[in-house]
């Protein structure tokens, strides 16, 4: 399965890329701050994946960026990856991706915190 783009995924892609990587649904989706129910049902079809959690699958699991390092390191990666062709076409969608992860994570925090 080659994935070039977020717009790529879905469920079904989601799930290849779980089982793909040997991963447990709690480790798969554990590692993007979303729950393993949530995304168990973005598995099944019964709902649609959020964009930003589509960017963070490309990033993380397409293109093995780690979601828990610093910002700079993240943008560092980003412009790594586009320079190996790893599926992102310029610097700029390779930041924009970066800091929208980043954003997410943040978020994801914020919500765990609050719990």
């Amino acid at each position: 399965m080659k994935i070039t783009s977020p717009a790529q995924i879905d469920g079904a892609v989601a799930k290849a890329l779980r089982v793909q990587a040997g991963h447990s649904q709690r480790e798969f989706w554990g590692n993007l701050g979303v729950s393993h129910t949530r995304g168990c049902n973005w598995e099944k079809g019964l709902n649609r994946i959020d964009e930003p959690i589509k960017r963070l699958i490309y990033l993380h699991h397409v293109c093995g960026l780690p979601l828990d390092l610093p910002h700079d390191t993240m943008l560092a990666l980003a412009e790594t990856a586009r320079r190996a062709g790893m599926g992102i076409a310029t610097l700029d969608q390779a930041i924009t991706l970066a800091e929208t992860a980043i954003d997410n994570l943040k978020r994801c925090k914020a919500l765990v915190l609050e719990a």
